[in-house]
């Protein structure tokens, strides 16, 4: 370029906005991510407050992409956020489809209209401590300047026989849920 360039936008969020479109926003893992712990959960983030009953086993899958049956797992929904655990940790070096089909339903009755998928790869085994699953920002307008909150969604991970320690370890953790 001869001159400077610049340009100006703005972008606009809907999310948790009523008519908000049903999609997934975010997701841990992320898409492509390697070294994944196999005890991690999968967790979904969406545009809206979601139905608990439109997610089930059929909605949420995640399948070998090698081939194989869809891993056993319970998925627990919290407004906007749903997590699938699975039963038992999955296989080490192995890569993943997490498949959510469409017909996920927003509180509001709205549904998605397309299906989504990505993939992720294992690691070589388990992990502890936090995984953080996902994370975003917002940002106010104030007399003083532009204030911006972050905020980090984190699961506590516990390597597999680590179970009946669980509860004492979440209670010394401030604020810790998962």
């Amino acid at each position: 370029l001869g001159q400077p360039f610049s340009w100006r936008f703005a972008t606009v969020s809907r999310i948790g906005q009523p008519g908000t479109p049903v999609k997934v926003f975010g997701r841990y893992p992320r898409h492509n991510d390697r070294g994944v712990p196999i005890n991690a959960p999968i967790t979904l983030a969406f545009t809206t407050d979601v139905d608990p009953a439109s997610l089930s086993g059929d909605s949420v899958q995640v399948k070998p992409t090698s081939g194989g049956a869809p891993v056993a797992g319970k998925i627990t929904v919290q407004g906007r956020r749903a997590v699938f655990r699975p039963e038992a940790p999955l296989e080490p070096n192995r890569t993943y489809e997490v498949q959510v089909g469409a017909g996920v339903k927003a509180m509001t009755g709205l549904a998605s209209e397309r299906a989504s998928s990505w993939q992720f790869t294992t690691g070589d085994g388990p992990s502890e401590g936090p995984a953080i699953t996902e994370c975003w920002f917002e940002s106010y307008p104030e007399l003083a300047g532009l204030r911006i909150v972050f905020h980090v969604a984190a699961e506590n991970l516990f390597k597999p026989g680590q179970e009946a320690n669980k509860a004492a370890r979440t209670a010394q953790m401030p604020g810790a849920s998962g």
